[in-house]
């Protein structure tokens, strides 16, 4: 199992969770519901994650190593503007 150490990844918790849910920080009251993921068989090497921010549902590409899905993960999230932001 691979475990991302302090430092080795450039994406934040907030950056992850804004990708993910459309909320940059957890609601005072949480959130509603459990973020849910879902694995699906990549189409091709460079098949981003998705995510549906209403349902709080992210789909992970399957077979992908862990430094390739890392990467994956923090590519999609740096190119989503977010809500409102361009």
């Amino acid at each position: 199992m691979h475990v991302i150490a302090d430092g080795e990844c450039s994406l934040s918790f907030n950056s992850l969770l804004e990708f993910m849910t459309g909320a940059s920080t957890v609601p005072p009251l949480g959130f509603d519901k459990y973020i849910t993921i879902d694995f699906y068989d990549k189409a091709s090497s460079n098949h981003y994650p998705t995510v549906s921010t209403c349902d709080m549902h992210i789909w992970l590409p399957r077979g992908t190593e862990p430094e390739e899905l890392q990467h994956l993960v923090q590519e999609a999230v740096a190119c989503s503007p977010g809500f409102g932001k361009i």
